[in-house]
């Protein structure tokens, strides 16, 4: 048989691969831990992770005696540690490797691209050209990037029996004893610090996943890096003095170069530059949005329109803000190849972050967006890219996987289902509360219940102006007015007769999806049972809808139709809502929400998943413009304004 190491399986099943004995009962655990925050013991967390390790290497080598309570009967109980899960400084800390400075990509090591910024002071992590086939045309191009042809490749990462053999040397050293340490590490590699403690574990080299990166971290930092970069915003921006004189000393771009006149410093505008109407347009956008209950943070409170700037926007506002609402928001600013390459990278983390993600789509989802690396790397300077945005170019190369909230959208499953079965009398923090919560929608219709849907409903029908459902909360058209959340979009896909014109004798079935608004809310009542229903204002699909060159679908409500067969089931409604457009106002984008269905409790004892990933608001990424496959940076990189510093 084929040896284990070098077959491409997951980790649970590269464990059940290489000791079946573990794999034969199904009732072993398969656990990870899960680590970061700003306060921790730093490299000396090993002193503080030593007892855990002498539980899980009983747990693995003996096992406990445990009590299987379906089965009635007692078997041991085995565990095995598949990885960690941490942000990047964590991650530095559990594995050993450093995470700063010319070898800061544990997936590269040495072979690090890494450039020292003299007037940024720190290092730039560009060089995604490697990452790019051979006869890549980008590849070939001087002017637009480092002034020179890419000829380079990257080398294959190193398997943990690899890491294991340089850093076997390396003596452990805790406290504050650091010129020890310095002088050990010498000896083996400037990548490795220390020998991280997980490897005192029999299986741990062989795991081709030992630590994974929360997505999350690496997603708030590089949305804020574009955010504060294009709004210039102070401590957050990229683009500077400095950067620009960076870009001078490395001979890059000259004409970004900065002006000095008098006692005065220009600064050329470079094609990421958003001038102040832009700015005013950027923030209006987020300031006026009305998103569903739940989907991000109140974005007015988190605009400033006076300094045109974002302030104390959290994790998972910049989450929302990276996948869906700042391509929505870019629509009328910025060049055009530029915003491409923005919502380029937007796709990325967008599907990435999918709760099923296609192992056969992760190579051509790394190799897009090698390619968008490069985009930014011919338009942004070079103090713009950080080791989190190179991450990027390694998430899948280095077989170290990127965790989004999907681990904590199983916790939370798990929670959840542990109270409803044993704290069912108690009210849960933080779900909404609502009348209509315990509605049995959806479920089967038993024999006898014919006989009530034959009879019709009563014609005496209760309204609400809000409805909670399959996890979604919907409110009425009226409702949402009042409100700063906006709860009324929905959509549907329907089979529906479709023709392609009036002329057409061939007419034939087909999906179609219907986007509309809520202007009511019923509550049919059967006797026995009652069914809700949503009466809604429908878009007319003849002329109602477009799709644009970036994907976006558009609607608009001034042309509606369907107005004899308005209504539709609430369970079958999909939450939507719309973001007014820069362009032209009487349209309106739809974005999708992430589906919550932890609240529907009919199937059983098992809950439904919960969805959390923001759907993908485009189906394929923008293609790269003609302009970037030719090495004239002036055309790409130059805008018409120029900022002064002073």
């Amino acid at each position: 048989m084929e040896n284990a190491s070098s077959i491409r399986l997951p980790s649970w099943k590269l464990v059940d691969h290489r000791w079946p004995d573990f794999a034969s009962e199904p009732r072993n655990l398969r656990l990870a831990i899960s680590a970061d925050g700003p306060r921790q013991p730093g490299n000396d967390i090993d002193v503080y992770l030593a007892p855990l390790l002498d539980d899980l290497k009983m747990l693995w080598e003996e096992g406990v005696e445990s009590y299987d309570a379906h089965r009635q009967e007692l078997f041991t109980l085995r565990v095995v540690l598949l990885w960690t899960i941490n942000d990047f400084p964590a991650y530095g800390n559990l594995s050993g490797c450093v995470v700063k400075g010319y070898f800061a990509c544990p997936i590269c090591g040495e072979d690090t691209y890494s450039h020292r910024l003299k007037h940024g002071k720190k290092n730039s992590y560009t060089g995604h050209r490697r990452f790019l086939p051979c006869n890549h045309p980008f590849r070939k191009q001087k002017k637009a990037f480092n002034g020179e042809q890419e000829f380079g490749s990257t080398s294959q990462p190193l398997s943990g029996e690899e890491i294991l053999r340089k850093i076997d040397v390396i003596c452990n050293s805790w406290g504050k004893n650091k010129i020890t340490r310095g002088k050990l590490n010498v000896k083996t590699t400037n990548c490795w610090k220390k020998k991280s403690i997980f490897f005192d574990l029999e299986y741990w080299k062989y795991l081709h996943v030992r630590h994974n990166l929360d997505v999350m971290h690496i997603e708030k930092n590089v949305c804020e890096s574009i955010i504060g970069t294009l709004l210039n915003i102070p401590g957050k921006t990229k683009d500077g003095l400095n950067s620009r004189l960076d870009l001078v000393e490395m001979g890059l771009r000259c004409e970004l170069g900065p002006r000095f006149e008098s006692n005065r410093t220009y600064l050329p505008p470079a094609c990421y530059t958003l001038s102040k109407a832009e700015k005013k347009v950027f923030c209006q956008t987020l300031s006026q949005l009305k998103v569903p209950e739940g989907y991000c943070s109140n974005m007015r409170n988190l605009v400033s329109m006076e300094d045109l700037k974002l302030y104390g926007l959290k994790s998972h506002d910049y989450h929302a803000l990276m996948q869906q609402l700042l391509p929505v928001s870019l629509r009328s600013v910025l060049p055009k190849h530029v915003r491409h390459a923005i919502c380029r990278l937007s796709f990325f983390f967008n599907a990435l972050c999918s709760k099923v993600v296609d192992v056969a789509a992760l190579d051509k989802l790394q190799n897009d967006v090698v390619v968008t690396l490069c985009l930014l790397e011919k338009y942004f300077p070079p103090s713009f890219f950080d080791i989190m945005l190179h991450h990027c170019a390694s998430c899948k190369r280095g077989k170290t996987l990127w965790t989004c909230c999907i681990v904590e959208c199983y916790i939370a499953e798990e929670a959840i289902e542990f109270c409803t079965e044993y704290l069912s009398n108690i009210d849960a923090i933080g779900i909404p509360i609502s009348a209509n919560i315990d509605q049995k929608v959806g479920a089967p219709i038993p024999g006898g219940q014919v006989v009530w849907i034959a009879h019709g409903p009563s014609h005496y029908v209760s309204k609400y102006h809000g409805y909670v459902i399959n996890g979604c909360r919907y409110h009425t058209k009226e409702r949402d007015d009042l409100r700063a959340t906006q709860n009324s979009g929905v959509s549907i896909v329907a089979s529906t007769l479709q023709i392609a014109s009036a002329k057409d004798q061939n007419p034939v079935f087909g999906e179609l999806c219907f986007y509309g608004i809520i202007t009511e809310i019923w509550d049919l009542d059967y006797t026995m049972f009652r069914i809700p229903v949503f009466k809604c204002d429908w878009v007319d699909n003849r002329n109602g809808i477009k799709v644009d060159d970036l994907g976006f679908t558009l609607v608009d409500f001034n042309k509606t139709a369907h107005k004899s067969d308005p209504f539709i089931l609430a369970s079958q409604a999909k939450q939507v809502f719309y973001v007014q457009d820069q362009h032209d106002p009487r349209w309106s984008v739809v974005l999708s929400t992430p589906q919550k269905d932890f609240l529907d409790r009919e199937r059983g004892d098992d809950l439904v998943d919960n969805f959390i990933e923001h759907h993908p608001f485009i189906g394929a990424l923008p293609q790269v413009e003609a302009f970037d496959a030719m090495d004239d940076s002036d055309a790409i990189c130059m805008r018409g304004v120029v900022r002064d510093l002073d």
